[in-house]
């Protein structure tokens, strides 16, 4: 779990970690030391919902959805992190039983209920199947994959080494109509 390796980076049996920044939280014991790719999520609703017509959601629009989400059991930190907006806005969250995107979109669309979908870069709508995959405006809802390092880590020439290099993966995913060089 998450929560496994981040004790181990603070026993010091690791220099760094890649994980969610939101996997820290507030915790001042770890810091950001870059962030090396975003994922947006987007709404993947049934094409007869009346949120599959729009081009752009805003992200009230999930009042009283049910958003089939994963467990959590690997990342519960992050997990809160990043869905405490749609349950602000009226979303009633469902765990599917595995963390599996396949599965998670799977029950969703059997129920025809509402899930999320990830990717690198903000993408239009688009219809997937039976169901139809819409941006949600402002996109309030990301994920940053980061280099993390103990806060009162000492300083390791080969984690300084990675930090340069995920930086400038960073960098190049942020200029416009580039893709991501983290998938």
């Amino acid at each position: 779990t998450a929560e496994e390796v981040l004790r181990r980076l603070l026993a010091g049996d690791f220099d760094a970690v890649l994980a969610f920044d939101t996997s820290i939280g507030d915790d001042p014991a770890f810091r950001v030391e870059t962030r090396i790719c975003r994922r947006f999520a987007a709404l993947m609703v049934p094409r007869e919902d009346p949120l599959a017509a729009l081009s752009v959601a805003p992200l009230s629009a999930v009042d009283r959805h049910v958003v089939v989400t994963s467990p959590g059991r690997s990342d519960p930190v992050a997990l809160r992190a990043t869905y405490s907006a749609l349950t602000a806005n009226g979303a009633e969250l469902f765990a599917a039983p595995e963390p599996n995107r396949r599965t998670i979109e799977n029950l969703a669309r059997a129920r025809r209920w509402s899930c999320l979908k990830w990717t690198v870069e903000p993408e239009p709508r688009q219809e997937v199947g039976d169901m139809v995959c819409v941006p949600i405006e402002g996109d309030p809802l990301t994920l940053q994959l980061a280099v993390l390092r103990a806060a009162q880590a000492p300083r390791n020439a080969l984690v300084d080494q990675l930090v340069r290099i995920g930086a400038g993966l960073y960098a190049e995913s942020m200029e416009p109509g580039l893709k991501s060089p983290v998938g």
